[in-house]
């Protein structure tokens, strides 16, 4: 049997980790927010912030619940990424959403 994306039904609870970028700085406080997760900081091109959150070991419902978080918060979404997936052997299959949008610039260029 091929290793597509058919999940067995012992595993529809199963806990993966995710890394999910936006746009925005926000500080290491904001982890109990975000149930738990890494909060990080960095900087693209030296322009714009980009804050990086590593959730580990969350099922599906917990990643619906971060993501309306930041819905809930207007920020840009950058990329969620998977980063290891017990149906695929702790492997991470591929990135789940990017996104290649940048905002506006606001200086005229």
């Amino acid at each position: 049997m091929s290793r597509g994306w058919a999940i067995s039904p012992d595993n529809l609870n199963a806990k993966s980790s995710y890394e999910i970028k936006i746009f925005g700085e926000l500080d290491r406080q904001w982890s109990d927010w975000f149930d738990g997760a890494e909060v990080t900081t960095d900087f693209t091109d030296k322009r714009y912030p980009r804050t990086s959150l590593i959730c580990s070991r969350i099922d599906q419902a917990k990643l619906r619940g971060i993501l309306n978080k930041i819905w809930d918060m207007n920020a840009y979404v950058i990329s969620v990424i998977q980063i290891s997936d017990p149906n695929f052997g702790g492997e991470a299959p591929e990135s789940i959403f990017d996104c290649n949008v940048r905002p506006e610039s606001h200086d005229g260029g």
